[in-house]
């Protein structure tokens, strides 16, 4: 079992709202790690959070991929009303 890829992967999962709800420690990197590879979070965007940060060399790189997917995320939203 691994811990977080990077440093900025684990700051971005310790920051997700609510994840002190999350059935996993998220500051224990081996703990969230088993849980996204298990599909046992019970929730997609932590998920998500977990793989997109996963391979960012920086806190910029991490804010930059972020904000494109929410940016896209909105698009797709807003396509439905």
């Amino acid at each position: 079992m691994t811990t977080y890829t990077t440093p900025v992967q684990r700051a971005a999962c310790e920051a997700f709202p609510g994840a002190d709800l999350l059935p996993f420690n998220v500051t224990d990197g081996i703990q969230a790690t088993a849980a996204v590879q298990a599909g046992t979070t019970g929730n997609i965007l932590f998920d998500f959070v977990f793989h997109e940060t996963g391979d960012c060399k920086s806190r910029v790189e991490a804010y930059r991929r972020l904000l494109h997917a929410a940016d896209k995320l909105i698009e797709i939203a807003q396509s439905l009303v």
